[in-house]
């Protein structure tokens, strides 16, 4: 599946620059008590570890700041090139989130600076045995204030016209990865936690997991030629559709869908499938965590995902009429469908350290199905 850097005029990327202090520095040969400097090994070929020169969960504040910063970049973009890449028309939003962060972090390094000195003498005194090493290795605190920095930058990605290597030919590709492996990362634990039990269920957060996952794959899926991808998405908002705990045969239905998306190959061949199936109907509406998203949900088993079927259980369990959405098929395609439809069921089993920057189970057994018109594996759902 080849993406053509043309793509990369619709995304921006995002570097964050939040640095922290580490409240340390090196151990010297003077700071080890009751030995003597010339048995210890040469600094040439050995660290003598180091000291903490603060209680370091007075740090915590900045780092937990700084992680707030990352995941408001992964919740819209994805990494790419050493720092998110996040579709244009994201870039107001996570701009001001992260203009909110720095504003938290600056006001953090205030409230740290005023009490420099008491967490510097409350630390010795905790410390009597080490405090000569300790006040030898204080720091200023306009070095330690020159130590800590939260800043962010957004530009865009461009091949140089110079570049005769064509070495930018690759991003569009490594950017669809990336998206993948996100999503792939996000669904991973919820369906081997569940392998083998039919009966299981998933908590209500599941719902808000697959619809963020869901309207990233729409906000991405420029990057996706065959449309395959923007309808996957729309499976998957629908699967996640209902309040509370999923269970029963709603669980059955998002167990199914999720446990075909394991890999990033496997993810582009459902986009694959999805592509070549019929045009999807007239969406219905659904809500996301970021406002009304349309999704198309066919009237047939395909709003399951191409493996919806599940050994054990008679094909009309996984009929979509539960789901509440309508189609605009005429009954008689309708009923034909069903028939195909349950015709070709098949089963699914189931040194001196200063600064710190930012910068399972067993797998189900996949077996080769003789329908085209299926997804290429099914999972041996097995217990």
């Amino acid at each position: 599946m080849s993406i053509q850097t043309t793509t990369l005029d619709k995304i921006a990327i995002v570097d964050l620059g939040f640095t922290i202090w580490s409240g340390a520095k090196a151990l010297e040969p003077s700071d080890f008590v009751n030995i003597d400097a010339s048995d210890l090994p040469s600094s040439r070929v050995a660290s003598y570890g180091r000291k903490n020169l603060i209680d370091r969960d007075a740090l915590q504040p900045f780092k937990q700041i700084r992680t707030k910063a990352e995941r408001a970049c992964a919740r819209v973009g994805t990494r790419l090139l050493g720092g998110y890449a996040v579709p244009q028309d994201s870039i107001d939003q996570i701009g001001t989130e992260l203009e909110d962060c720095c504003a938290e972090f600056d006001l953090a390094l205030e409230t740290f600076l005023t009490g420099y000195d008491d967490m510097i003498e409350d630390w010795i005194n905790s410390n009597p045995d080490m405090a000569g090493p300790l006040r030898r290795a204080v720091l200023p605190r306009a070095v330690v204030k020159s130590r800590f920095r939260a800043s962010f930058r957004i530009f865009e990605v461009n091949a140089s016209p110079r570049d005769r290597t064509n070495s930018m030919a690759s991003v569009g590709n490594d950017l669809l990865d990336s998206v993948l492996a996100q999503v792939v990362t996000a669904f991973k634990s919820h369906v081997e936690s569940k392998r083998g039990n039919p009966n299981a269920s998933y908590r209500v957060e599941v719902r808000q997991t697959v619809t963020d996952m869901a309207a990233k794959l729409k906000r991405f899926s420029f990057i996706e030629p065959t449309g395959g991808m923007n309808l996957l998405a729309d499976r998957l908002m629908a699967a996640a559709q209902g309040k509370g705990k999923i269970a029963g045969q709603e669980f059955l239905t998002l167990y199914g869908l999720l446990s075909s998306l394991r890999s990033v190959a496997e993810v582009k061949a459902q986009f694959e499938q999805y592509a070549q199936s019929a045009p999807a109907p007239a969406p219905a509406t659904v809500t996301t965590a970021e406002g009304p998203a349309a999704a198309s949900i066919p009237k047939d088993g395909a709003a399951l995902g191409a493996n919806s079927a599940h050994s054990g259980f008679e094909p009309s369990q996984f009929s979509v009429d539960q789901l509440d959405v309508h189609s605009s098929e005429p009954a008689e395609a309708h009923e034909a469908q069903e028939a195909s439809r349950t015709s070709n069921f098949h089963s699914l089993e189931f040194g001196d350290v200063e600064e710190e920057t930012n910068g399972g189970s067993e797998e189900p057994e996949m077996q080769p199905q003789s329908d085209p018109g299926q997804s290429a594996w099914v999972a041996d759902f097995s217990w």
